[in-house]
This record gives structure tokens, C-alpha cells and sequence, in this order.
């Protein structure tokens, strides 16, 4: 593929992509609470609570005492913010004060 055809393809992609996410606001008015429940729940688990959980699997018996309860506390608080951002991004914005 020539660096012409690759520039070409390279502003195509970005430009689809923003087109995705406008089609995608325009046909779904609430994308943002699906943004901010992705942003909540998957964010934290995917980069926290998971590495951690299989990090402590995996080397377990490695693993001193110290540091597992360092593990398992940022595991608990993890699951705590991933939980309060789940459920704030549900609730309605008229209901939090923050206007429609």
C-alpha cells in the first residue's frame, strides 16, 4: 500500500469513527449515561479489579501478607466507585439537582 493510499485510508477511519459516534448520539439521546456507565463499571474492572484479581491468582502463594490486604482493599473500594458510578449514571439528572 503506497503512503498516499495509507494517508487516505488513515482520514477515512478517523472520519468514520466520529461519524459512528454522532449517528450513535443522534439515534440514542441518553449516550451519555451509556458512556458513563462504560466509563464506570468496564473502566474500573477491566483496569483495576481484574489485573489485581488475577494478579493475586496467579502468584498467590508468592504474595506476602501486607500486600494482599493492599490488593483486596483497592479491589473492595474499586467495586465500591464502580457500583456508586453505575448508579448515578442511571439516575436522572433532574433528580441530582443538574438540570435536564
Amino acid at each position: 500500500m503506497s503512503d498516499f493510499s495509507r494517508g487516505i485510508a488513515r482520514i477515512a477511519i478517523r472520519v468514520l469513527t466520529n461519524a459512528a459516534f454522532v449517528v450513535t448520539a443522534i439515534i440514542c439521546p441518553s449516550f451519555d449515561r451509556i458512556m458513563a456507565f462504560m466509563g464506570s463499571t468496564l473502566c474500573f474492572a477491566i483496569c483495576v479489579i481484574m489485573p489485581l484479581m488475577f494478579y493475586l491468582k496467579i502468584f498467590g502463594a508468592e504474595v506476602g501478607k501486607m500486600e494482599r490486604v493492599i490488593s483486596w482493599l483497592i479491589i473492595v473500594s474499586c467495586s465500591i466507585m464502580a457500583l456508586l458510578g453505575t448508579a448515578f449514571s442511571f439516575i436522572p439528572k433532574e433528580d441530582l439537582g443538574l438540570g435536564a
